[in-house]
């Protein structure tokens, strides 16, 4: 027996296919950065909760540029800047009670991170089993 082979666009004629270009991830926050106030609470997704003081020029030997600047606990300061925004993003916390800062460097943020990550992984195999044993029943 011998193979042929038939490409799609042999059939169907060629079609231009639409490719999605990867947007940034520092869109939406930079549409809500507007109404970012001194002292809102940021979370970045590396370090935790800091506390938004100001945005400043500055100059780093790789170049310069604006960058925000963020408090954390212990009088700590980081600096990202505005092309570093999709890793950041307005704490929206439930409750009147603000969160704890966080310390750069510290543990606690990566337990919080691995104890959500774990909680989320339980939830998501207990929603596998319930829709397993709906589809078993049908």
């Amino acid at each position: 027996l011998d193979a042929v082979f038939v490409a799609e666009h042999e059939i169907f004629g060629r079609t231009h296919k639409h490719r999605h270009r990867r947007k940034s991830r520092s869109i939406p926050f930079q549409r809500g950065f507007k109404d970012l106030k001194e002292g809102d609470l940021l979370v970045h997704v590396d370090y935790g909760i800091g506390q938004y003081t100001r945005t400043r020029e500055l100059t780093t030997g790789v170049g310069g540029g604006e960058f925000l600047e963020i408090f954390y606990a212990d009088d700590q300061k980081l600096y990202i800047p505005m092309d570093g925004l999709g890793a950041i993003q307005k704490y929206m916390g439930a409750g009147d009670e603000n969160p704890p800062l966080s310390r750069l460097g510290g543990t606690q943020w990566k337990r919080q991170k691995k104890k959500i990550k774990d909680s989320l992984k339980e939830l998501a195999g207990e929603l596998l089993k319930i829709y397993a044993a709906r589809e078993m029943a049908k």
